[in-house]
């Protein structure tokens, strides 16, 4: 399975690293809490990378760099819509959410469950996928970097 991620610069050396995500909790993992954020697409990547950005002129937005990663097959639970609690989708429901995979992203493999990676849906475009992987599963590190491609932001995207 093919997967997108995008990094900014100066932080797109180690496409995966989750130093980020340790330091900066996001809507699935709490704080020091490492987790590769990826979406199922590069524009899915686009958007949910776009919508951290600080209202700044695009003279100033940091270099992106778009990276494709090869993620082993059937390794990826499909977290269930009903799991989902009221408001997950919320700018105030991220503790909801971070809640809901911490035992995951700590211990991956408990018992009968043996996932490197969780699809979910995207709060910015909900039709959409990300999938998330935990670094701690012994077979993270065969996630493969397959593609890096320079990623400029077409000024028709950013009006400020």
């Amino acid at each position: 399975m093919n997967v997108y991620r995008i990094l900014k610069a100066p932080y797109d050396k180690d496409p995966l690293s989750v130093l980020g995500a340790e330091l900066m909790p996001g809507r699935w993992n709490m704080p020091a809490q490492g987790l590769l954020y990826t979406a199922s697409h590069p524009a899915l990547a686009l958007l949910e990378t776009m919508v951290h950005f600080q209202t700044k002129p695009h003279s100033q937005l940091p270099a992106l760099t778009l990276y494709e990663l090869e993620v082993p097959n059937k390794l990826t639970w499909i977290l269930p819509q009903k799991l989902l609690p009221l408001g997950w989708n919320a700018p105030a429901g991220v503790g909801l959410t971070q809640l809901l995979l911490s035992s995951w992203i700590n211990q991956p493999i408990q018992g009968n469950r043996d996932f490197l990676g969780v699809k979910v849906p995207s709060v910015v475009l909900p039709m959409s996928s990300n999938f998330l992987f935990a670094p701690n599963h012994p077979r993270f590190g065969e996630i493969r970097v397959l593609h890096t491609y320079p990623l400029p932001l077409d000024l028709r995207l950013w009006r400020v």
